[in-house]
């Protein structure tokens, strides 16, 4: 028997995108600059799921795809570089493309031309901005990743559930909700895991394969990141630290430096971010 149910609030955007998605022949997903583990986990599901319904579908990222997450996608020729010419006729062939994790136009970079004259559909459990992308949506800040969102879609497709698509929905929640820390880390968002792991997702594998291995340059940051580690006496009070002011052949993406703030915990600072100032006060 089920736990978990699609908020009401969302079924009508669920079915909407859903029959979009059942009824796409060639599709091609994107997801924000610098993708994060909720943005590639959420294109590593979708794409085999739309194969796995008959659907040729590719994933065309603005900045690369992160190594930690090609182990998601069931097949490393998925995945097209932006500027290559394969990715200009992919977009030129297709009849729909899927934005995840985003619904801004500045954020998909380069992609925003590839895609501009395809219907859309939009996925994202972000606050609407200044530059949303049309087309059709579902958007829902009440989630806790654009996982739980994508989990709906599969719900009210009534599967197939590849493993991938399981891996990738429980990577993005996984990760956007820091390893189940964060507030975000509802209900909601426990029961949805609760039925991947049902459906055979190993928690341990995933925690091992996303967290349990990382490049050289993440630990070599780390350190730069902990000299330089400050904070108020206060406790409770904000921590900060500062990036290398000029990039040595160490440097790391963006998308390696998230989760380093972890760490220092134990110095009890509450930590703000990683940046070259003074964040604001704790509220």
């Amino acid at each position: 028997m089920s736990v978990y149910r699609t908020p009401e609030a969302r079924l009508s955007s669920v079915r909407e995108v859903r029959n979009a998605l059942l009824a796409s022949r060639r599709a091609v997903l994107t997801t924000h600059l610098n993708a994060d583990g909720d943005g590639a986990g959420c294109e590593a599901a979708l794409v085999s799921w739309l194969r796995a319904n008959g659907t040729e579908a590719w994933i065309i990222n603005p900045t690369v795809f992160p190594d930690a997450y090609r182990f998601l996608v069931e097949h490393s020729g998925w995945v097209v570089e932006a500027g290559s010419p394969l990715a200009q006729d992919l977009c030129d062939q297709a009849d729909l493309a899927v934005v995840l994790d985003t619904g801004e136009v500045p954020r998909i970079g380069r992609v925003r031309n590839l895609i501009r004259e395809l219907k859309t559909v939009v996925v994202d459990h972000h606050q609407p901005g200044d530059q949303p992308i049309g087309g059709i949506s579902l958007r829902d800040p009440d989630a806790c990743a654009t996982g739980e969102l994508l989990f709906d879609i599969l719900l009210a497709a009534k599967g197939p559930w590849p493993v991938t698509s399981l891996q990738g929905m429980y990577a993005a929640i996984l990760t956007d909700t820091g390893g189940f820390r964060f507030s975000n880390a509802t209900p909601g968002a426990h029961r949805v895991v609760a039925e991947l792991i049902a459906m055979g997702v190993d928690p341990e594998e995933m925690h091992e394969r996303v967290y349990g291995a990382a490049p050289l340059k993440r630990y070599r940051l780390l350190r730069h990141a902990l000299t330089r580690w400050s904070s108020t006496r206060r406790r409770g009070s904000p921590g900060w630290s500062s990036p290398p002011k000029r990039s040595g052949s160490w440097a790391p993406p963006r998308t390696t430096w998230k989760g380093w703030w972890t760490y220092p915990e134990g110095s009890k600072a509450r930590v703000w971010g990683y940046s070259s100032v003074r964040p604001p006060p704790a509220r």
